[in-house]
């Protein structure tokens, strides 16, 4: 069973029941490619310091003093994603009450947020997809919608993985404020959701022979919205009726708090709604708004994309 520790080929069995699921390991989450064997050379990369020592961005320990502000704080290894630990630092006032160890501070940066899915073989990225987050509050978004990737920023981080990354085979993931690379994943981000049964048997051969082979009708509108609620409570949604108003979807995952912890600090999610069209998508968030018990905080919905619409 080569996907680890996420199987995206038994979660989409309906898109991928062609693609092969034998051979080497194919790391699918942070804990599994840290700890892959062939990755270790590369696993410094998840430090976010040494990110921003590759960038020359001004970073620092908790402890040391900042540069400049606003900052914004995070852990310095974090496996879990979705902005666990990380808040935003305005004054020194503020940073003289942090006390937390193993955060370290950089600066705030402001601008379009991207997510790239680069395929990288033998330290040469040869393919990618660029997907641009709609932003809500800190480590929380609307939506995610794949677009053309801005050339400028492409080019920064083509250069940044041939200087960074010889060698190297695989799925990376980066995540991106305007030229700025603030994370590193050693394994793939979203597109195992598009339900392209040819890219992702390629992905197979890519981690198997070291060879890209896609051929396949490239996926051009692709979107996918979370939907977020409040912390300190549990809720509930009818999972049967789901597979009945949300079987239009690409994709609808209904997270399960035991297994889900990789939450941003402004809110726990729900769920996330793929698809090819975003009416699509945010229509079966707002019913799914209003399937789940008990009732989502109007901070968590007021702002969303087609769902503010039915509140005029």
């Amino acid at each position: 069973m080569p996907w680890k520790n996420h199987n995206p080929i038994n979660l989409m069995y309906n898109y991928y029941r062609k693609v092969s699921d034998w051979g080497v390991d194919i790391p699918t989450t942070d804990d599994f490619a840290y700890t892959y064997p062939d990755f270790n050379k590369y696993k410094k990369f998840y430090n976010k310091m040494y990110i921003c020592e590759t960038q020359d961005i001004p970073h620092g320990p908790i402890g040391t003093e900042p540069t400049q502000y606003p900052l914004v704080m995070k852990p310095i290894i974090n496996l879990n994603g979705g902005g666990v630990g990380s808040f935003v630092v305005h004054n020194k006032e503020q940073y003289d009450t942090v006390k937390f160890p193993g955060l370290f501070w950089s600066p705030y940066q402001i601008g379009e947020h991207y997510s790239f899915d680069l395929i990288v073989c033998n330290g040469i990225v040869v393919d990618h997809y660029c997907m641009r987050g709609e932003k809500l509050q800190h480590g929380m978004f609307d939506y995610w919608e794949l677009v053309e990737s801005p050339e400028q920023t492409f080019k920064t981080l083509y250069n940044w993985v041939e200087i960074n990354f010889s060698g190297y085979t695989g799925c990376l993931n980066l995540e991106v404020i305007n030229d700025t690379i603030i994370e590193c994943h050693l394994r793939m981000g979203d597109i195992d959701r598009f339900g392209d049964e040819e890219l992702m048997e390629a992905i197979h051969v890519l981690y198997n022979v070291g060879k890209w082979t896609y051929d396949g009708q490239r996926t051009t509108n692709f979107y996918m919205s979370a939907l977020f609620a409040q912390y300190g409570q549990s809720f509930s949604i009818n999972i049967n009726l789901c597979a009945e108003v949300f079987n239009h979807l690409t994709y609808y995952q209904i997270d399960n708090p035991k297994f889900h912890a990789d939450n941003p600090p402004t809110g726990q999610r729900l769920a996330i709604f793929c698809g090819t069209n975003l009416e699509d998508v945010t229509d079966a968030r707002n019913i799914a708004i209003a399937l789940f018990t008990p009732d989502i905080d109007g901070k968590y919905t007021d702002a969303l994309a087609n769902y503010r619409n039915l509140r005029i």
